[in-house]
């Protein structure tokens, strides 16, 4: 995840998409989205469990991150076809700039 170039976000609204973008290099909201992923590489914990899609849906080359109110999902591929799935609380205005109404 250290090159990201692009991702697509996609909008749920009680687990019915909504809306969906694409944030490319040229867009402010992605590289706010690296420095997140980059300040929050701590305090994750491995997770089992499938989840129903939370407000965004956040994919990238390799991951997805999924985010719920106060919570988030994160699913990479640690090495080609290996994946892991991790989960950590955030609060519920950590990641509102990539809200659907943000420019």
């Amino acid at each position: 995840m250290n090159q990201i170039e692009s991702v697509s976000v996609v909008y749920f609204d009680n687990h019915t998409k909504i809306s969906e973008a694409e944030l490319g290099s040229s867009d402010p909201r992605l590289k706010k989205f690296v420095d997140w992923l980059h300040f929050n590489r701590d305090g994750w914990k491995k997770y089992y469990a499938t989840v129903a899609p939370g407000k965004m849906l956040i994919k990238g080359k390799g991951f997805s991150l999924n985010v719920g109110e106060n919570w988030v999902i994160l699913n990479y591929e640690k090495a080609p076809d290996n994946y892991e799935q991790l989960s950590k609380s955030i609060t519920s205005e950590e990641l509102s700039f990539i809200s659907k109404s943000a420019p």
